[in-house]
C-alpha cells in the first residue's frame, strides 16, 4: 500500500501536532512543579492543576 502526497502530508502534520502537545504538557507539568503547585497528569497527557 503506497501513500499519496495528501496522506503523507496529513500524517506528518498529525505527528507534529502530537509532539507539540506532548512538549506543551511536559512544560506545563514542569512549571507546575517549579511553582510548587500540585498537578495531576492524566494518562493521555492532560495536565490538571490542583488548587
Amino acid at each position: 500500500m503506497s501513500m499519496d502526497e495528501d496522506t503523507s502530508t496529513w500524517l506528518h502534520g498529525f505527528a507534529s501536532g502530537v509532539a507539540a502537545c506532548s512538549v506543551g504538557a511536559y512544560l506545563l507539568a514542569k512549571r507546575a512543579r517549579h511553582e510548587r503547585q500540585p498537578a495531576l497528569i492524566d494518562e493521555d497527557g492532560t495536565v490538571i492543576p490542583l488548587e
